[in-house]
């Protein structure tokens, strides 16, 4: 079907330097993309003591669970020791970030969910092998608690933080009330609590009710679900191309 999204007005809750891509993919569909970033990162300074542990080769993983991680991680830590600690990464946009620094992840599990993770990589950790996770402020301690059941050694490490952008809060109000949304794409469970934040701050819950809710997975349909938020749409491959795919196949059916 030619434009499968002709004229539906689709909320992208994506930083600005994110959302370009997706945002162009809308458009190509026929849809109108509504770039209203409901996340934002700054990056977190690295203490000495981790970064020396990475020059002299402490540790024998490195684990990032999303672009903005690798990101943050090597703007900071330029080189290593004599060898490079093995690499373990989730998600597409993960390993392409981690690619343009000049390394190749020696793991990626088979779907891009936490959950997967463990389960394929706990059995490749050797007893007291040494794990450091770079992740952001608002991250899940789930990777860390289950392989420390392996007996690993796991360190984490805050690389950035996330948060609410002020000016997105009016923009977002002012579209929900005027009801210039139609599909409200949800990338984590961070873009739905601070979208969720600005509808119970002004009443606006009875808004959502005409709007199509597509979630990247299940950990945020989940959050979804905890605020009583109607999924419409969740991919089985937890990408945002996934997102895309299976909404145009959703509307193709309801028409």
């Amino acid at each position: 079907m030619a434009d499968p999204l002709l004229g539906k007005r689709v909320m992208i809750p994506r930083a600005k330097k994110q959302a370009a891509a997706l945002s162009e993919k809308v458009a190509a569909l026929g849809g109108i993309a509504v770039d209203i970033p409901l996340l934002a990162f700054s990056e977190c300074a690295i203490s000495k003591e981790i970064s020396t542990k990475c020059k002299t080769n402490y540790y024998d993983w490195l684990v990032f669970t999303s672009s903005n991680g690798v990101r943050a991680f090597f703007h900071q830590l330029e080189r290593f020791g004599k060898t490079t600690p093995k690499i373990a990464v989730i998600g597409e946009k993960t390993t392409k970030a981690l690619l343009t620094f000049g390394y190749q992840p020696d793991f990626i599990p088979s779907e891009y969910v936490a959950e997967i993770f463990v389960e394929e990589f706990r059995p490749l950790l050797k007893n007291k092998e040494k794990v450091l996770i770079a992740k952001g402020n608002l991250a899940r301690d789930y990777l860390a608690v289950m392989l420390k059941k392996r007996h690993a050694l796991i360190e984490e490490v805050i690389v950035y933080h996330t948060y609410f952008p002020k000016e997105s809060e009016e923009q977002l109000a002012k579209k929900l009330i005027e009801n210039e949304l139609d599909i409200l794409f949800f990338t984590s469970t961070s873009t739905v609590d601070h979208f969720m934040s600005v509808v119970e701050k002004y009443n606006l819950r009875r808004k959502l009710s005409e709007c199509t809710v597509v979630s990247i997975g299940p950990v945020t349909k989940e959050r979804l679900d905890y605020y009583k938020i109607k999924v419409d749409v969740m991919p089985k491959v937890f990408t945002v191309d996934g997102m895309l795919a299976d909404l145009v196949h959703y509307l193709t059916i309801n028409r």
